[in-house]
């Protein structure tokens, strides 16, 4: 099958490659190669309803909707769906991917060269890429391959220094020593100068492994015939097992030349490694071998492992109908240990899908499938790659999807005969060129030749007008499939709707209803009445007369229609004419009364026959009319009781026909007057004696009722006009008063009582002094009358406010400062007594204790001691410390908040510290501790001379000595070891002296410093004989 992508064996060699050198030139051969490109939209065909949808290019498999998991679309091949590697690049961007490169210049002596990118091609020239993914025993079987090109026959150009396959951290120029990584590569040289090949392969691990190199014998000896295979873009693989290398070129491994280093290469795969692709050689325009400098040209590269499974989701198909997705036609490359296999799934308008049904598993070559997914206008494919082999990967090419629109249309009935105004249900069923149903497919419906109509479901509804309307249902589908069905419609009688039974009332007008009725043809139709149940239909006409009948009775009418060709319809029904009740006009009384006042009550009423009526009247409601049946229509009562009361009258005529109405009476209580007055003011708890004169119409024993907190609720209700109560609160007190008689009557009226405090007396006492701090508790001893439970406030400060507000009588309080504190108390019964006065506590300081005083000592004269005070209070107060260094009384460090001072001490010897701590409001304590103090200690690390000198020569020692401290110290020397200092405290270091005999010398040296710390050593010194010459001479000759 023809792939989109371009062969790079078609990008021009020598002019190209030195235009990469500047901006124009890159842009010129961007242009070339996009003029090789042609545009893929999703191959499409379709003849009528059906049609084929391929997807067999990159674009077609890589839309944004599409959905990758563990696979991705390789455009090596025109493009393919595939398992995804952990490192895989097609180059198809213009800039490199950081997420799995890192790059970098290959020589140092030319730092600024990078890698190319553009049209889909990798250029290297004097850089590199390495993988960001790091290879380790995780992976121990893995795999490079990369399609790549290194050589140009027609320009005579070698590969300039390439490696492409598995490499180190860093390029071969650029290694640390040392390095214990794993290399697997495929190794391209500009001459036979390592191997007599242009490319060669080379394994080894680590740093100290051997060298396996193995020459690439494809293309025989003949170094021109090798510049021509590498001028093709070559597939180079590697499988790097556990224990064994495979090198191949174009699916095939490599040809070797006999004698040289066999394959597989041995080794192993647990240390670390990285993809590597590598050109050493830089592109310098006007260097004199610039035109020699090929470039490594790498069109794709994949490497590591594949995973297990992957998926890949299509973006949706639209067939632009409702369709049979049938046929399944996929190309792919099924390896051992590989798998692929399809599912599909339908939806008819987008949003709906059906589920994902499978397909069938794919095989290597073509696989024609058959989809079960239902009929659908949008199909999605999914398809699942499995792989057992970590190095090898399914691929899936093409695929093709046949599918099938509607062809043909059956509708259901084909023919159907109907009443006027009847129904019948169609369905059609579309089917296709394999005459295979289409379900889902939508159906427009509609009537063609007359007789009715039809909705949007295929319900089609007979018209009025009679007769055979042949194919007049006419259903079709989107791609204008149609189908018919025949229609008959009958000719019916008219249907005659008298409606009723009616009712009515005797004189008054009926109105009658015909309507209903109806000619199912639809024709026009003329009414005629039998009002009098003679047979004979000639008392009214028209669809909705009127009549009255003059009695009561039960009536029969007919009713007699006829359409427009003479057929007939009738109907009877009976019509009730009831007795016309007589009618209340006007209920006039003469309410309200006051009991015992006359009542009356005249009521006007009308008949419609103007019969002679009759007048019942029920006083009370009761369902007993105490007037009954009387001609004349008033009537008088009077009422005992007070209350609202409901009348009842009833009119009635000859013919049994009555009514009833109502009216209300309103019966008042007699008129009652009343005054009251009470023996107030009174203290609280003292009795107060209120006393009532009331005043009435009639002689009704009366009853009165005392609401003592006029809250509207009366305490107290006796035959006794006066009554006694005592409050417990003081303040004016408003007592109700409320007098009524026997049937409610009621007179209100109230008096003021006056209610003043109990006496009340109060003393306290407090359990002082008490430290700073510490609790004090102030008891109040109150006497009162009576035996209110009081509140106690206690005034802490003395200031009028209180701090406490309590039922105890007793209260505890700490204070923060010393001296002597008025309390202020006060007591209440809540109710207006009030009693006040003060007590006064003494507060003394809290206690300080300091519970260990230590120091850092012993330390060395002149070096800081640090004294730290532990001290406890009873409160938290910010406490203060002072230090007195040599406890002469005046304390030299005064008080400061830290608890440790630090001091130093010019001396040895032990001194007495004392410390004292202090809070803010005079609470203080002492204490002393003891700092040993040490002189330094002073060491002579060396005694170096001159020696050995000869006798008479001076000779020079010096001492080097290390002391704690740094002070200048003092040196002593005594040349003879017979413990008197010849030279004594001097402040060098070095001293000279001359011995007048030869033998070995013993020095002592001292070292002191100024408070006499000293070291004691002694040295040899080796003295010499005196040089001596002597010349001889005779007198001779003699």
């Amino acid at each position: 099958m023809l792939k989109a992508r371009v062969s790079k064996q078609d990008i021009p060699s020598f002019p190209a490659y030195w235009a990469i050198s500047s901006g124009v030139g890159l842009l010129l051969l961007s242009i070339m190669v996009a003029a090789l490109l042609w545009p893929y939209g999703a191959a499409f065909a379709q003849s009528g309803p059906n049609g084929v949808i391929t997807h067999d290019v990159a674009t077609h498999f890589n839309g944004a909707c599409a959905v990758l998991t563990n696979t991705i679309v390789s455009t090596a091949n025109g493009g393919e769906i595939r398992l995804r590697a952990t490192v895989e690049d097609y180059f198809d961007g213009d800039t490199i991917d950081t997420t799995q490169w890192i790059t970098d210049y290959s020589n140092p002596a030319f730092p600024h060269q990078a890698p190319l990118i553009g049209s889909g091609v990798l250029t290297l020239y004097g850089s590199y890429l390495r993988s960001v993914q790091v290879f380790s025993a995780t992976t121990p079987t893995r795999f490079f391959e990369a399609s790549a090109r290194m050589a140009d026959a027609s320009l005579m150009r070698s590969p300039s220094n390439v490696d492409i396959g598995f490499y180190r951290a860093y390029p071969p120029l650029r290694l640390p020593p040392g390095e214990q990584s794993s290399i697997r590569l495929f190794i391209g040289q500009p001459t036979h100068s390592t191997v007599n090949r242009l490319l060669y392969v080379r394994s080894r691990d680590g740093a100290d492994g051997p060298i396996l190199d193995t020459m690439v014998n494809n293309w025989g000896g003949v170094e021109s015939n090798q510049r021509i295979g590498l001028s093709q873009y070559r597939t180079f693989r590697i499988n790097w097992g556990p224990t064994e290398t495979w090198y191949l070129i174009d699916g095939s491994v490599i040809s070797q030349v006999p004698g040289d280093t066999p394959l597989p290469h041995t080794g192993v795969s647990t240390r670390t490694t990285y993809v590597f692709l590598y050109n050493q050689d830089p592109l310098v325009p006007g260097d004199p071998n610039w035109s020699n400098t090929m470039p490594l040209l790498v069109d794709w590269v994949r490497a590591g492992v594949y995973p297990s499974s992957g998926q890949y989701t299509s973006c949706v198909l639209d067939a632009g109908q409702i369709v049979n997705w049938s046929q399944a036609t996929v190309t792919a490359t099924i390896l051992a240990q590989t798998g692929a296999s399809l599912e599909t799934r339908t939806s008819v308008d987008g949003a709906t899908w059906s589920s994902w049904a499978p397909a069938g598993t794919i095989g290597n070559g073509v696989s024609v499938l058959t989809p079960s997914s239902p009929s659908g206008r949008y199909l999605q494919y999914r398809l699942t790659l499995t792989s057992s082999d970590p190095i090898h990967s399914p691929e899936v090419a093409a695929l093709s999807f046949s599918y099938f629109g509607p062809s043909s249309l059956v509708v259901a009935p084909a023919a159907a005969t109907l009443n006027p105004g009847a129904s019948q249900q169609f369905a059609a069923t579309a089917y296709d060129s394999n005459n295979a149903a289409v379900n889902n497919a939508p159906i427009s419906w509609s009537v063609v030749n007359g007789g009715g109509v039809i909705d949007d479901s295929g319900l089609f509804t007979a018209g009025l007008s009679t007769g055979v309307f042949t194919n007049t249902v006419l259903a079709t589908t989107s791609n204008n499939v149609t189908g018919t069905a025949t229609i008959t419609v009958l000719k019916l009688p008219p249907v005659a709707v008298i409606g009723g039974p009616y009712t009515g009332v005797e004189g008054q007008p009926v109105q009658l209803d015909a309507s209903g009725s109806s000619d199912p043809n639809g024709g026009p139709l003329s009414y005629a009445w039998d009002l009098n149940n003679d047979g004979l239909y000639d008392n009214a006409t028209g669809p909705m007369p009127s009549a009255a009948w003059p009695d009561n009775g039960v009536y029969t009418i007919g009713l007699l229609v006829t359409d427009s060709v003479g057929l007939t319809g009738t109907a009877s029904t009976t019509v009730t004419i009831a007795n016309a009740d007589p009618q209340i006009t006007f209920i006039d009384r003469n309410t309200p009364v006051r009991r015992g006042e006359l009542f009356t009550v005249t009521v006007t009423a009308t008949d419609v026959p103007s019969d002679t009526l009759y007048y019942s009247f029920d006083w009370t409601s009761n369902g007993t009319f105490d007037v009954e049946n009387s001609l004349s229509n008033t009537a008088i009562i009077t009422y005992p009781n007070t209350g609202v009361y409901t009348v009842t009258v009833r009119v009635a005529d000859e013919d049994g026909g009555m009514i009833t109405g109502t009216t209300t009476v309103t019966v008042t209580p007699q008129l009652l007057s009343a005054t009251a007055t009470n023996n107030g003011p009174v203290r609280r708890g003292q009795n107060v004696t209120v006393t009532v004169n009331a005043v009435q119409e009639l002689s009704d024993p009366l009853s009165y009722s005392f609401d003592w907190d006029n809250d509207g609720t009366y305490d107290l209700t006796t035959a006794s006009a006066s009554a006694v109560v005592s409050y417990t609160t003081t303040g004016a007190r408003t007592v109700g008063v409320r007098v009524t008689d026997a049937d409610g009557g009621v007179v209100t009226t109230s008096t003021v009582v006056t209610v003043t405090p109990q006496l009340l007396s109060a003393t306290a006492t407090n359990n002082g002094p008490v430290r700073r701090g510490q609790n004090v508790t102030v008891t109040v001893n109150a006497v009162q009358e009576l035996s209110d439970p009081l509140t106690y406030g206690f005034d802490w400060d003395n200031n009028g406010v209180f701090e406490v507000v309590q039922p105890s009588n007793s209260a505890a309080m700490s204070f923060t400062s010393t001296g002597v504190k008025p309390v202020g108390f006060g007591v209440t019964d809540g109710q207006g007594a009030v009693v006040t006065g003060t007590t006064y506590v003494t507060v003394t300081p809290q206690m300080l204790t300091i519970n260990e005083v230590t120091n850092s000592g012993p330390v060395v004269r002149n070096q800081p001691v640090t004294v730290i005070v532990t001290a406890t209070q009873e409160l938290s107060d910010p406490l203060l410390y002072s230090f007195d260094w040599d406890n002469n009384g005046v304390y030299d460090v005064v008080d400061q908040v830290s608890n440790s001072a630090v001091t130093v001490y010019p001396t040895a010897g032990n001194y007495v510290v004392r410390v004292r701590v202090r809070d803010a409001d005079g609470g203080e304590a002492t204490a002393t501790t003891t700092v040993q103090v040490n002189a330094q200690v002073i060491q002579i690390t060396q005694v170096m001379s001159d020696a050995p000198k000869r006798r008479g020569q001076t000779v020079t020692v010096s001492v080097t000595a290390v002391q704690q401290l740094n002070e200048t110290l003092l040196y002593s020397f005594d040349w003879n070891n017979d413990e008197v200092y010849e030279v004594v405290d001097q402040t060098g270091a070095t001293a000279s002296t001359s011995y007048a005999s030869t033998g070995t010398k013993t020095v002592r040296v001292r070292v002191r410093d100024s408070q006499n710390s000293e070291a004691v050593t002694t040295a040899n010194l080796l003295i010499t004989p005196q040089l001596l010459s002597a010349t001889a001479t005779n007198n001779g000759p003699v």
